[in-house]
């Protein structure tokens, strides 16, 4: 341990001090490394091939703490959980060698090395939406630190983790808790994690915290809890990828929710927006079978336009709608003249009886567009947007339909989509290929 610690100490260094040493821990008394880790860990040797690496499992944390710290052995081993003495050991290790420690499920994406140029310690930030779970202005965490050797915020850290009196308050504060789970939760993120490093800034002063870096979030942790919940299970959105454009590492937050029940729990609340609601004064519009649906009658008769995308060969609903509320109806299908699909004299005949149609419904204030919605505007298509800009509707109340086909998913999951909704009062959506699509429903839940 010696020799080892004498190597690190001479390794290269970053401009600001910090070592060029990657820290990773993985206690395998509990459990062998998962091949997941093995692969994310390897990202970090691919973009930092000139630093030295070390994994740092059970034995050679032991040796470390006995030969450095054994001032603090007693009271390291007497911690009540093992997520306390994991978080504990990175400070140790950076406090005594410097570098950068970095969780098993983060992944590199590209070289951080100017970005850190000429700093002294540094902390990963975490989204904003992650602010109020914390109850804090800024959120950042312990998943990814750099630290040059002795820094005063990183000796600090350390005399707070190791003061009786700090802990013993935190176990106090904490007893209120019935449900183990979460007490075991706070505790750990009082006593020696996220909410005790906040904690311990927010006393620093602003001359301190100059010497503080903390790496935003755009940087290094990209997604937020649900986010990166999704993107592992594969989910793959515009909004997700736009998220890695100034990334340099990806926080997964594997260790977080991999056992989490509170978050598994509110996933599936979110995910009951789909289940039927049970509500009085609905009415069925359109065809008693396909092209029919169920309205909330009240709010129906409070509409004042309707606008449908995908409508097909099947107006009855559009029709029904213009009966029952004398209001204007926009049609929207790109679909519909595409003779290139087939020139048979059926279809053609079908389309000139089609034609004929549409000019009657046009006198009747219900209205053909041969074009469709999208996330952007381009030939045939444009956006929820720029058709209510085209059509002058500003206040009014709209019944927005919609059956496209499975293009439903790129549309909902558009964040300016959103935009556009505040004086919908209704919506109605056809969602296909539900059994390949159910990640992307659970995902739109949290809009």
């Amino acid at each position: 341990m010696i020799k080892l610690l004498s190597h690190c100490i001479q390794c290269r260094q970053l401009t600001g001090s910090i070592p060029k040493i990657i820290h990773q821990i993985w206690d395998d008394r509990i459990e062998p490394l998962p091949e997941r880790y093995v692969h994310l860990s390897e990202t970090w040797k691919q973009h930092y091939p000139e630093w030295h690496y070390i994994l740092w499992d059970s034995k050679r944390i032991d040796d470390f703490i006995e030969v450095h710290y054994p001032q603090y052995l007693d009271m390291y081993r007497s911690f009540f959980y093992h997520e306390q003495r994991w978080n504990v050991i990175r400070y140790l290790i950076l406090n005594k060698i410097g570098g950068m420690y970095v969780d098993f499920d983060y992944e590199s994406i590209k070289s951080m090395n100017e970005l850190l140029k000429d700093k002294t310690c540094c902390f990963s930030m975490e989204p904003e939406s992650h602010c109020q779970y914390f109850n804090k202005p800024i959120v950042f965490n312990n998943a990814l630190m750099l630290s040059i050797p002795g820094h005063s915020f990183m000796q600090k850290i350390i005399k707070t983790v190791f003061s009786k009196d700090y802990q013993k308050s935190v176990i106090d504060a904490k007893t209120y808790h019935a449900d183990e789970t979460n007490r075991k939760k706070q505790i750990i993120l009082h006593s020696t994690g996220t909410s005790m490093l906040l904690g311990l800034y927010n006393q620093l002063s602003e001359k301190e915290k100059n010497y503080v870096y903390l790496i935003p979030s755009n940087y290094v942790t990209p997604f937020d809890f649900k986010q990166a919940y999704f993107v592992v299970r594969g989910v793959d959105t515009e909004e997700l990828n736009q998220c890695l454009n100034e990334a340099y590492a990806v926080y997964y937050f594997l260790e977080f929710w991999k056992n989490d029940n509170e978050f598994t729990k509110n996933l599936i609340i979110d995910f009951n927006f789909l289940q039927p609601i049970n509500i009085s004064g609905k009415i069925r519009i359109g065809n008693r079978h396909d092209g029919g649906y169920i309205v909330y009658q009240p709010a129906l008769y409070e509409t004042d336009v309707l606008i449908t995308y995908g409508v097909g060969w099947d107006v009855a609903f559009e029709v029904n709608f213009h009966e029952l509320t004398g209001k204007k109806v926009w049609m929207y299908d790109p679909t519909m003249f595409d003779v290139n699909v087939t020139k048979s004299d059926r279809y053609i005949d079908r389309i000139n009886q089609w034609k004929q149609k549409l000019n009657y419904l046009q006198e009747q204030d219900i209205i053909f567009r041969d074009e469709g919605i999208s996330t952007i505007q381009k030939p045939k298509y444009n956006t929820f947007e720029n058709h209510l800009k085209e059509n002058k509707i500003t206040n009014e109340k709209i019944l927005f339909k919609m059956d496209i086909e499975g293009d439903e998913y790129s549309i909902l999951e558009d964040s300016c989509f959103y935009e556009n909704l505040q004086s919908v009062n209704q919506m109605i959506i056809e969602f296909h290929d539900l059994k390949n699509n159910l990640r992307r429903l659970k995902y739109l839940s949290s809009f």
